[in-house]
């Protein structure tokens, strides 16, 4: 059977904040034009590049009959987008967030066809910002993905709001990743990362799934891709989403 190549679409969404539209690449699994009545699963990483390995394991672990990742819609802004400047880092205020949750899911779900089910990955600092968006919009995804988060200095109030937030995730059902190594982009804060580790699980709700791995035994720039396949595997391992 010949295979239908991935499309990538650029989605536009207008914002009074921003002189021009901003911009987001959304590429769609083989097939999507096709198969007009399959909905897909989301998974928004926040980094313009993660695209650059997200699109080629999500082939290689979808073509298969789609195990172990079911056919997935992956997002991400394009490169150039200042949407980021919305990021608050004292973590008092959450304009990024809020935008998520108020134009950038809506469009996705408005002009693709999803599913419902929605999956945010972050690396270093976009994983700060995945962890934001659990703890203070716990609606809106139901996994992370967080590899290496910023923690130092209580940063984006992760830390001090962790306890908190995880009290306030009540449905639907929620899947937490947090890896990190111990390498020299991480030593700084290993402290943090032990500490939210015991937040967590002393505050552990229970319809969330939290999982946590020291990937140390491996170099830095491999720790998202490993953060990935463990997701992936967790979460659709048992019980696939299509």
């Amino acid at each position: 059977m010949m295979k239908v190549n991935a499309a990538e679409k650029q989605l536009q969404i207008e914002d009074e904040r921003f002189e021009k539209p901003l911009l987001f690449t959304v590429n769609l699994p083989d097939g999507y034009e096709q198969n007009a009545d399959k909905r897909y699963a989301l998974l928004f990483d926040f980094h313009p590049y993660a695209d650059s390995y997200l699109k080629g394991m999500h082939d290689w672990l979808s073509h298969n009959g789609e195990w172990p990742w079911p056919q997935t819609i992956i997002v991400n802004p394009a490169m150039g987008n200042p949407v980021g400047r919305l990021f608050d880092a004292s973590g008092k205020t959450t304009p990024l967030i809020d935008f998520f949750e108020a134009k950038l899911l809506p469009a996705l779900d408005k002009n693709y066809r999803t599913n419902g089910f929605r999956i945010m990955s972050g690396f270093r600092v976009n994983g700060t910002l995945a962890l934001s968006a659990m703890l203070r919009k716990p609606g809106l995804f139901n996994a992370y993905f967080v590899t290496s988060p910023e923690l130092e200095d209580d940063y984006a109030g992760i830390l001090s709001a962790a306890a908190s937030g995880m009290k306030t995730i009540d449905a639907p059902p929620v899947y937490v990743l947090i890896t990190h190594g111990s390498g020299v982009k991480e030593k700084h804060q290993l402290d943090e990362y032990a500490r939210l580790n015991q937040i967590l699980s002393d505050n552990l709700p229970p319809n969330v799934a939290w999982d946590y791995r020291d990937f140390s035994e491996h170099m830095f720039m491999t720790l998202p891709l490993l953060t990935l396949l463990t997701g992936i595997e967790q979460v659709f391992g048992k019980e696939q989403v299509k």
